[in-house]
């Protein structure tokens, strides 16, 4: 009985599909996240092969940082809204600098 063939993704083709940062990736195959995932080294440098089957449950929920609140929008954690303190400028009314 032959074995089923696993298709090898490289650290950017997992990053398109999971949405990850390619330093993500990167960390996720040096931790032992992505299990079978293994380093090949060339005389151009190193590189991680996945297998595809390593991505089953790999969930990312978001990329970076959420956005921080702006004056006068509501404050995603607590639904609040935010009050602006002073002009656009951030000098307030009636005053000298």
């Amino acid at each position: 009985m032959a074995e089923k063939e696993t298709k090898l993704l490289t650290v950017r083709e997992v990053s398109e599909r999971t949405g990850a940062a390619i330093p993500t990736v990167n960390l996720w195959c040096r931790s032992g996240r992505l299990s079978g995932a293994y380093q090949e080294s060339t005389p151009y440098g190193d590189y991680w092969l996945i297998p595809e089957s390593a991505l089953d449950g790999i969930v990312v929920r978001g990329r970076g940082r959420p956005p921080k609140s702006l004056p006068g929008t509501q404050n995603r954690a607590t639904g609040a809204a935010s009050a602006s303190k002073g002009t656009a400028t951030g000098r307030k009314k009636g005053g000298k600098k």
